[in-house]
């Protein structure tokens, strides 16, 4: 069983004020909290949770609405998108909020303070991960952020047992032929041709195993490579939609805009906070 690995975007320790606050159609990743100090509430699904100090909590930034900071909060953190999509649909099986509380063995075991060693100032819109950082603090925040997954895993069976690899190992090859050529056009039938599938009958058993539309998997590769590129390179946007398969830089705007609410040039610029 391969790819159940994560990829790291982002992460540190920030004071968050009531400035924090705001209405979000989503973040386009996962996220563990550690609270150190303080309190905020989260919107996800319709649903309020309370995030309080002295927990650990995994949240579906995916299924986030609105942060509601009262006062302060003081956290570290962590930003993730699971390296395959048979990750993806087990995390997005699991609760949009999961918690740990203080008393817990695990949350003992996980030495939370060395996240910002990590990254670049958080502050700043580049808060990437330092090329200059001991090999084994990568190794060692990837590890345990995968064993609070399987922490979860194990705590919510029911949710999870349900889900085959037996097909996800079917489908496999053409998922690995689209994380090699994303940056291309590809027709379903070429993909199809992969896995050796009459191609309608291929489209609906991939949307029935990741609730996506091969075609939607190949935006959202694109658009997070673009997220990583314009955080990590100095790329000009032009250069970006060229290098991902996108049309012109208008279309590349356009499709970004629409699933981040901020064009390429703005979202350049964030301050990549909690």
């Amino acid at each position: 069983m391969d790819n159940l690995n994560i990829k790291i975007i982002s992460g540190g320790y920030n004071n968050c004020s009531p400035k924090w606050s705001s209405k979000v159609t989503k973040d386009n990743c996962y996220k563990i909290y550690f609270p150190v100090h303080g309190k905020v509430n989260l919107m996800l699904d319709d649903d309020i949770y309370n995030i309080i100090e002295g927990n650990v909590y995994f949240i579906n930034g995916y299924k986030l609405q609105e942060q509601i900071c009262p006062e302060y909060m003081d956290v570290y953190w962590i930003h993730f998108l699971p390296s395959s999509l048979f990750l993806n649909k087990i995390l997005d099986y699991l609760p949009p909020v999961y918690c740990w509380e203080k008393s817990s063995k695990i949350v003992d075991n996980i030495n939370y303070k060395s996240i910002p060693e990590l990254f670049d100032n958080p502050r700043s819109a580049r808060n990437n991960v330092l090329d200059t950082a001991p090999l084994s603090l990568p190794i060692y925040i990837n590890s345990f952020i995968l064993l609070l997954i399987s922490d979860m895993m194990e705590n919510q069976k029911e949710l999870v047992d349900n889900i085959s690899y037996v097909e996800y190992e079917k489908l496999k090859p053409s998922i690995d032929f689209i994380n090699n050529n994303y940056d291309r056009t590809l027709t379903l039938e070429e993909i199809a041709g992969k896995v050796y599938l009459n191609p309608i009958y291929f489209l609906r058993l991939f949307k029935k195993n990741f609730n996506i539309t091969p075609q939607q998997y190949i935006m959202k590769k694109r658009l997070d490579e673009a997220c990583s590129l314009l955080r990590e390179t100095e790329l000009t946007i032009n250069d970006i939609a060229n290098k991902l398969g996108f049309c012109n830089q208008f279309y590349f705007s356009k499709i970004f805009k629409r699933n981040f609410n901020k064009t390429p040039s703005q979202y350049r610029k964030l301050i990549i906070l909690p």
